[in-house]
């Protein structure tokens, strides 16, 4: 073959133009995939259930538009829509219920087929809020919880979210774990909560937590620390979110869905906790992931360091589990006399597999 010829050039050209384009295809490809797909190692639980449910369109949700029916779904374990006619009904589903200021109202979260939506109140100088405490059926190693949250633009809060976790025994009364770090054959929790400025963070509790001041004893009494003219209790719920919190606008519905992977064995920290807002996953937690520091009792995201976060050991004992969901709007002190803060709440799913967003 004369090498030299038009022809040849041309064939060369060609093949040399196709080998660019299936090494460039190659390449696209391998830049969008994970770092577990790209090296065909799976992370701890399946990658590919991880990726189905982490698009935010395949939930359990998807399966029951507007919500109708999705209680009774196998995987479903809890719902509430408020969709009553009174909230003295609450009592016959939800193990403890502080109902001040807790009114029905027909405004329900986008895509639900009900007409009534939650309204809690706390009134500065005269209420601190209300909440509803649920005791789940039995213990689950795996729990996913969906909701929908308003808030008010003159809002003021202080605990205002909606917490899961674990009571061993498990008690029809909510957990009480303000300022004490739990012991991890006891009890956990878990909370996603409104801080200032509109933002969002979680606020944990867990044997393996983060601690205040020199206190290290589990049962040791609060101290006065007279340099900062207050009680130094044991510990404050961790947040995880120290430079990353979504910020939320006022007056919005948001679809939050949180899960929670009990570590196994109970000696491990493999222990997992995801989160998506709106359907778009926003955050996940897992054993050396992702990377940051820890600065007092927050963790903050830094791709720069060579520290990550290092797994939850939600429990000590495998008696521990999952088995109660609380909603919560407590504001103590803030309120200034007769303001009125307000958040609103609807279309609770508690679920062993991802829910995701009402589906129209």
């Amino acid at each position: 073959m004369n090498v030299n010829s038009p022809n040849s050039m041309r064939r060369t050209w060609a093949l040399i133009s196709a080998l660019v384009l299936v090494l460039f295809a190659h390449h696209l490809e391998n830049l969008f995939l994970t770092k577990s797909e790209a090296t065909g190692k799976q992370r701890d639980g399946s990658e590919q259930d991880r990726r189905m449910t982490e698009d935010g369109t395949s939930g359990l949700a998807q399966k029951y538009p507007g919500d109708v029916g999705i209680e009774q779904d196998a995987a479903v374990v809890f719902v509430e829509k408020f969709n009553r006619r009174s909230v003295d009904e609450f009592a016959n589903d939800w193990s403890e219920v502080r109902n001040i200021g807790m009114t029905l109202v027909d405004d329900p979260a986008p895509n639900a087929r009900d007409s009534k939506a939650l309204e809690l109140s706390a009134i500065g100088g005269q209420t601190w809020g209300g909440d509803l405490y649920k005791m789940l059926p039995r213990n689950y190693d795996e729990l996913y919880i969906r909701y929908y949250v308003k808030y008010a633009a003159d809002g003021i809060y202080s605990h205002t979210g909606v917490w899961m976790g674990g009571l061993n025994p498990p008690t029809p009364s909510h957990p009480r774990l303000c300022c004490h770090w739990p012991e991890g054959d006891h009890a956990f929790s878990v909370a996603f909560e409104i801080f200032d400025l509109f933002t969002l963070d979680f606020y944990n509790y867990w044997v393996e937590m983060k601690r205040w001041g020199d206190i290290v004893t589990p049962r040791a009494p609060k101290e006065f620390d007279p340099i900062a003219v207050m009680l130094k209790v044991k510990a404050s719920g961790n947040r995880l979110m120290r430079n990353s919190r979504p910020k939320v606008a006022p007056g919005k519905w948001y679809s939050v869905e949180f899960r929670v992977r009990m570590n196994e064995p109970s000696s491990a920290r493999n222990g997992q906790l995801s989160l998506w807002i709106d359907g778009v996953p926003a955050a996940a937690y897992e054993e050396g992931y992702p990377r940051g520091t820890w600065y007092g009792d927050s963790f903050t995201l830094d791709d720069s360091v060579p520290s990550a976060f290092e797994g939850f050991r939600w429990r000590s004992s495998p008696e521990l589990a999952l088995n109660w969901v609380w909603l919560q709007h407590y504001v103590p002190t803030q309120n200034a006399p007769g303001h009125v803060s307000k958040v609103w709440y609807d279309n609770v799913v508690v679920a062993q597999k991802y829910i995701g967003p009402i589906y129209p």
